[in-house]
């Protein structure tokens, strides 16, 4: 079996909705958030994720064709179009309210890894087809996965708004249980001038 298809089969199974004995997190991921506006409009985000020192290893171990113990450019490469394409089907665990609207992420721009050794990194940008004006619509963004196989933490610090006069808010979506009613997704709202 080669590397690829190892990494295939693996990432299947991640983004696969896990049953009750395996839905409790297998991965940890620490994240950041920026959301990028241009004349007091959202024009789209970044997200970042720091994946845990044992799944930054397995990955490597699956993607180091040289066996040096570090990834490459080339490497990094191959492991960011697996992962893109398995990502697609699961919205890139980002999740985007437009209003009323549930909007699923498709595709991502700028996707790219790194590697310092120790952890891996990804980062990417979600774009908006339209700007979004947040004083007239409710614009929110949260970062997790449905099946709770992957476990995706945001500290409100790490979060960064282009508009000082904006903040994200967080809020649970009470309305979107995830692992069987026991836990709810963060969504963070973007509010603008004083509430």
């Amino acid at each position: 079996m080669t590397i690829r298809s190892v990494l295939v089969a693996a990432l299947g199974l991640l983004l696969l909705s896990a049953g009750p004995a395996s839905a409790h997190p297998h991965v940890w991921v620490e994240a950041s958030l920026d959301v990028e506006m241009e004349e007091g409009k959202v024009t789209g985000f970044a997200v970042t994720w720091l994946f845990d020192d044992f799944y930054s290893d397995m990955v490597r171990n699956d993607f180091d064709r040289d066996g040096d113990r570090a990834l490459s450019e080339e490497e990094l490469d191959a492991l960011v179009g697996v992962s893109a394409v398995a990502l697609m089907g699961s919205s890139f665990f980002t999740h985007m309210r437009v209003g009323d609207e549930q909007r699923r992420i498709a595709a991502v721009e700028e996707f790219y890894a790194e590697d310092d050794g120790v952890q891996i990194l990804y980062r990417f940008r979600v774009p908006l087809s339209e700007p979004v004006d947040p004083t007239e619509t409710e614009f929110s963004v949260g970062l997790f996965d449905e099946g709770y196989y992957v476990d995706i933490a945001i500290d409100d610090a790490q979060i960064t708004v282009a508009d000082q006069a904006c903040r994200m808010v967080p809020k649970e979506a009470l309305d979107q249980p995830l692992y069987y009613g026991i836990i709810y997704p963060t969504y963070y709202h973007l509010v603008c001038g004083t509430v």
